[in-house]
């Protein structure tokens, strides 16, 4: 699949994510990261804003890619849910992810968020298969 949707979820205190990383191939292809308040879904298309937009260049499988820092960071309020939308916009196959066991269980904590499974879905915003882990590092 081209992307993956995905939550976070804060616990007593807000938290500011400013970049992603992300695993992908060693190739070059458009990246498009979206994200919007609450909990991920497959649906709800019209309710994301694109916070990032860029060419990135790979760096293959079990390395994860640096995508340059949002034009303004994500605030995510305490004990609040954000869902993004990590995306290739060209190629088919570049982006992996991993298999999952249920959406929107954790699979990912530290005593700030937790990331939770959610879709592989192709873009823009359709087909999704779920249940999935994003791969990437917050």
């Amino acid at each position: 699949m081209e992307g993956d949707i995905w939550t976070i979820t804060t616990g007593a205190d807000g938290v500011s994510i400013e970049q992603l990383a992300i695993h992908m191939d060693s190739n070059t292809i458009n990246i498009e990261v979206y994200s919007r308040p609450g909990e991920a879904h497959d649906q709800y298309e019209a309710s994301y804003q694109k916070v990032f937009d860029e060419m990135v260049t790979g760096q293959g499988q079990g390395v994860a890619t640096l995508l340059s820092p949002f034009g303004s960071p994500i605030d995510i309020p305490p004990n609040s849910s954000h869902t993004f939308y990590t995306t290739g916009t060209n190629d088919p196959l570049s982006i992996y992810y991993t298999d999952g066991s249920s959406v929107l269980s954790t699979f990912a904590s530290d005593p700030y968020i937790d990331v939770k499974e959610g879709y592989s879905v192709r873009f823009p915003f359709n087909v999704p298969r779920s249940p999935t882990q994003w791969n990437g590092k917050i």
